[in-house]
């Protein structure tokens, strides 16, 4: 047919050169069809085609002459066949073959000598042919032939390393794609672009084990190459990278001086000793190197090229310690070093006081040399010298600093003077070096206090007296308060160191009296003792019958019952809430007080006298405003009567301390009275007589209805008696 034709007349004669054309005796690699004939010289070998009469050849004539080796079951792996085939010497066996003659060889001898293992079944799976095979040793079983060229050395392993310090590196034959090609058995030779690296010894690999581990010890810093090479085939090659560091854990840091003055100037140097993982000092530098402290400053590191590096510390101004620390390649350096930050010559003295002491009391100072920067001058021997404001403090005598104060020493002072004071401290070579603190001082004190005239008669006046001392200097002033109990009497102010106040208040009875004294700026508050005041009652009675009237504007007149013994008569008056106070004494019953103002209520009161007063009458007002009208009985009410009578019951509220009313319809005149004037007026009456203690009115028409109850002169006469 058309496209059809002979390829080649392998044997020549009418002879057939195939004497089978099957599966197992052909195989494809390529473009390249491998197959078996006989071209009657050589017997069956393993011939190749490409299509062409000249593509078409034998490969190897492996049983030499024409015995043949009658080559089957052919099968593919990679760029390879694989085929059973027979040779005098090895018997029938596995062989392999890339299409050239002298890429075909013997796979491998597996029953050694010529009886051969007859190999059976034949699969390639990736870089491997397995097979069956028979041996004299293990009979038939199941064998593999490695089926890939080694192209390359694949090495992995760590990317850094520390000097001195073993690595382990593991190194694979791989094919072009870097695959795994684990039957290779060459023999491989280390170098590495460290000079004093240790090696492992030429190593040959064992076919089947695929990777092998290798451990390498690199020293000299810096990136560094390892490279594996096939001493066979120089091609066969593999290399890996390796930056070598030195050791962070036997690597050193040193200072030196290790001390220096923490004055912002002092330097001291500070020295990165690089060493290999044994401790070895290294030669050279290398990597990256940070330094850093905790007090004061650090100069950038400088490579020595000698294995070193240094850099400079600059002392703070602060006392203390500073401790050097590092990083090779980031990694933390195991080594430190210390430089002890002492503080420069005592130039002040720090003394420390309480801010709040009491007078004649002990308190602690504590004086603390210092240098310029505010740092504690441990080293301070110097002798102090102590004074103070206070002219009477007492003080410490001179002191000399020891080794073993380190600087600092506690001192007692005891200051006796009020105010604020100061100690100070004063080194006796030097006068500069010295110090002081302020100290607010107050005096604790002892109030005690006492009556002038006990027992005394009700109504007579007492004087109690409460005398203010302390036990340290200074004047006291201030203000005590006396009390009966819990009830404020009076206070007097402190003068000369006592104080006064005069009562005649105190009813018949034993009375409680104590003396509190309030404190001052420099002095505590302190409470006396209670004395019993023993008050008796009066030996005749309260001058009955006490009236005090209003008859003007300046006069309020006064009538009173003759007390039996008495030899006169006392008038007490009070206004705007304030206390009594005596405004008239005489010998009959019944006086005028001529210092009264007009449109006040005044209270008064009398006492009989007969070398000791009697108990007070009662209490009766008097108001200074004249009404219009005295006698209403036949007058109508006028608004002129409704202002009046607001004035003076506002007056009355004044003497009872209350605050003055307000009134509907103020001013009246034009207004029509109005019930409600009238109701407005009686209320604000009515309060400030309950506050005095004084009686309740009785009133016409207690309740007054507008436009019911009619408007009474009594209303307003009623009113004005209430006021007077």
């Amino acid at each position: 047919p058309v496209g059809t034709e002979l390829v080649r007349d392998i044997n020549g004669d009418v002879s057939s050169s195939i004497a089978s054309f099957t599966r197992t005796n052909t195989a494809v690699v390529g473009t390249v069809l491998f197959f078996t004939a006989n071209d009657g010289a050589h017997g069956i070998e393993l011939w190749k085609s490409d299509g062409t009469k000249s593509g078409t050849s034998l490969v190897k004539d492996i049983c030499t002459g024409v015995c043949g080796s009658n080559p089957d079951l052919l099968v593919v792996s990679g760029n390879r066949i694989y085929f059973r085939a027979t040779h005098p010497a090895s018997g029938e066996e596995l062989w392999m073959s890339d299409g050239t003659e002298s890429g075909t060889l013997l796979a491998g001898d597996v029953e050694p000598g010529s009886v051969g293992s007859t190999p059976e079944s034949l699969e390639a799976i990736g870089n491997l042919v397995f097979f069956a095979a028979t041996t004299t040793a293990n009979g038939k079983e199941l064998h593999a032939a490695c089926a890939a060229d080694t192209t390359n050395l694949g090495v992995t392993g760590p990317v850094t390393a520390i000097s001195g310090a073993s690595v382990l590196l593991v190194v694979r034959p791989q094919d072009a794609s870097n695959a795994l090609v684990p039957c290779y058995s060459g023999l491989v030779h280390f170098t590495s672009t460290d000079g004093s690296a240790t090696l492992p010894t030429d190593y040959t690999f064992i076919a089947g084990e695929g990777g092998h581990t290798f451990s390498v010890t690199l020293r000299s810093l810096g990136s560094r190459t390892i490279t594996v090479t096939d001493t066979a085939t120089g091609s066969i090659v593999g290399s890996i990278g390796i930056t070598v560091g030195a050791s962070p854990a036997t690597s050193t840091i040193s200072a030196a001086p290790t001390s220096i003055i923490a004055n912002g100037t002092a330097t001291s140097t500070i020295t990165l000793r690089l060493k290999d993982a044994s401790g070895n000092n290294l030669p050279s530098g290398g990597g990256t190197v940070t330094l850093a402290t905790t007090s004061g400053t650090l100069s950038t590191p400088v490579n020595n090229s000698n294995g070193t590096y240094t850099a400079t510390l600059t002392s703070p101004t602060t006392s203390g310690t500073a401790t050097i620390s590092g990083t090779l390649d980031g990694v933390a350096i195991t080594s430190t070093a210390s430089v002890t930050l002492t503080p420069g010559p005592a130039t002040a003295l720090l003394v420390a006081a309480p801010a709040n002491a009491t007078g004649g009391s002990s308190l602690n100072v504590v004086v603390t040399a210092r240098d310029a920067n505010a740092n504690t001058a441990t080293g301070y021997t110097g002798t102090v010298h102590f004074t103070s404001s206070d002219s009477l403090a007492t003080l410490p005598a001179n002191y000399t600093f020891t080794a073993g104060d380190n600087g600092v020493h506690t001192f007692s002072v005891t200051l006796n003077t009020v105010g604020n004071l100061t100690v100070t401290a004063t080194d006796t070579v030097t006068a500069s070096i010295t110090g002081g603190a302020p100290v607010a001082v107050k005096g604790n004190t002892t109030t005690a206090a006492s009556s002038q005239t006990n027992p005394s008669v009700v109504g007579q006046s007492v004087t109690l007296t409460a005398a203010v001392t302390s036990g340290a200097a200074g004047a006291i002033s201030g203000t005590v308060t006396f009390k009966d109990g819990v009830t404020t009497i009076g206070t007097g102010t402190i003068s000369g160191g006592s104080a006064s106040m005069s009562t005649s208040s105190l009813a018949p009875g034993t009375h409680s009296i104590t003396a509190e004294y309030g404190g001052s700026t420099n002095f505590n508050t302190s409470t006396s003792s209670a004395f019993t005041q023993t008050v008796n009652a009066s030996p005749f009675g309260a001058p009955p019958y006490f009236t005090a009237t209003a008859t003007g504007v300046t006069n309020v007149a006064f009538s009173w019952g003759a007390v039996s013994g008495a030899t006169s008569y006392e008038v007490h008056r009070s206004s705007l809430n304030g206390p009594y106070n005596l405004v008239v004494t005489t010998s009959g019953t019944t006086a005028n007080d001529t210092t009264v103002s007009s449109g006040v209520t005044y209270l008064y009161k009398v006492r009989a006298m007969a070398g000791s007063p009697s108990e007070f009458s009662a209490i009766d007002p008097a108001t200074t405003v004249i009404f219009t009208d005295a006698t209403l009985t036949a007058v109508s009410v006028k608004a002129a009567h409704i202002t009046e009578l607001r004035t003076a019951v506002n007056a009355f509220r004044a003497a009872a301390g209350l605050s003055a009313a307000t009134f509907t319809d103020s001013p009246l005149p034009g207004v029509m009275i109005k019930a409600l004037h009238i109701t407005q007026l009686r209320d604000a009456l009515a309060t400030a007589r309950s506050s005095l203690g004084l009686p309740v009115l009785v009133l016409t028409d207690p309740t007054i209805t507008a436009g019911t109850t009619p408007m009474r002169a009594a209303h307003i006469t009623e009113l004005r008696t209430g006021t007077q």
